[in-house]
């Protein structure tokens, strides 16, 4: 009987189908975000964009000085009190990752089914 170890193999192949997972997971919450960025047309919509930070470590963002005050729908002192668009709202960046999120499990699974060792 011959024991081939291919755990390192498998480990790397792993990792790289988790961080495609999260590149996908990215994406999609860029996607839907830019959806519910409060001007369908503009700088802030523009400026969206999803980035490897490091190995596992994505980053979705809006570069944009007014972007936080958009997404918070204010500073504390002043109030966003009408978005260019029906359907548009405050925290269009924390509502897409949170439903991205609760769907995790999927897009692991569906990377995992794509490793070959």
């Amino acid at each position: 009987m011959k024991i081939i170890n291919n755990l390192i193999a498998f480990a790397r192949a792993n990792e790289g189908a988790m961080d495609r997972a999260l590149n996908r997971m990215a994406m999609d919450i860029e996607l839907l975000a830019k959806e519910q960025v409060p001007f369908d047309k503009g700088p802030l919509k523009a400026s969206g964009t999803h980035l490897k930070i490091g190995t596992l470590n994505w980053q979705v963002l809006f570069n944009k000085v007014y972007a936080l005050f958009q997404h918070e729908g204010g500073d504390g002192k002043r109030v966003v009190r009408h978005y260019s668009k029906a359907g548009k709202k405050k925290y269009y960046l924390k509502d897409p990752g949170m439903m991205i999120a609760k769907r995790a499990t999927k897009y692991f699974k569906e990377e995992a089914r794509a490793i070959k060792v």
